[in-house]
Order: structure tokens, then C-alpha cells, then sequence
């Protein structure tokens, strides 16, 4: 996977938060996770994160970041910037989706740049 479709991935993601604040909020809100959420739920959210993890791990094999980083973690600090930049959109603090997928795209690049510079 190139650093590419990693953008595009980051985008849709901020872009189905904004379009779908409730089930954004349903799926990892505090809320939901702080009250024992269903079985079923939990797996969705985790299949979600799993899916992420993926394409974190598709820019290792393809060589776009060291072999030394943990896949997980990694995916774990960008997905915790992205949630962030969705959550300041979903709770009304930006307005403009079209800043917030900015500020994405300016966060997802300045990660990948650290990815590459780390090799």
C-alpha cells in the first residue's frame, strides 16, 4: 500500500464521522464503552480498529514504515489523532468538514513523513 490510498483511507474515515455523528458516537463514544457495551457492538468497534490495523500493517510490508514499529501501536497513536480531529467535528468545536479533512490529511502526512524518516 503506498502512502496514498493511506490518505484516502483517512479521509473516508474522518468523512463517515462527520456524515454519521450518532453512529460514530454509538460506536466509540464514551458512553457506549464506559457502560458495558453488547457483545456484538464490541466486535463491530474491534473489527473496525482490526480493519485499521490492516492497512497500518499493509505500509510496513510495503516498506513505507521500519520493520521495528509495532503495527498495533502505531495504529493505535494514528487512530487516536484521527478520533481526536473527529470527535473536535462530531462535538461541533470545527464546523467545516472540509478543515477537518485538512487537518487530517496535514496529520496523516506528517506521520508518514516521520514513518519515512525513521528507516
Amino acid at each position: 500500500m503506498s502512502p496514498t490510498p493511506f490518505l484516502f483511507h483517512v479521509i473516508a474515515y474522518v468523512r463517515y464521522a462527520a456524515e454519521n455523528p450518532e453512529k460514530y458516537e454509538l460506536m466509540f463514544g464514551a458512553v457506549t464503552w464506559r457502560n458495558e457495551p453488547s457483545a456484538e457492538l464490541t466486535e463491530k468497534g474491534h473489527a473496525t480498529f482490526r480493519r485499521y490495523t490492516h492497512i497500518i500493517r499493509q505500509l510496513k510490508e510495503h516498506g513505507d514504515m521500519p520493520d521495528y514499529f509495532d503495527e498495533t501501536r502505531m495504529s493505535q497513536i494514528t487512530w487516536a489523532t484521527l478520533h481526536g480531529l473527529c470527535r473536535l467535528k462530531t462535538d461541533g468545536v470545527f464546523v467545516s468538514l472540509e478543515a477537518v479533512e485538512e487537518m487530517s490529511l496535514y496529520a496523516a502526512e506528517m506521520i508518514l513523513s516521520v514513518l519515512k524518516g525513521q528507516k
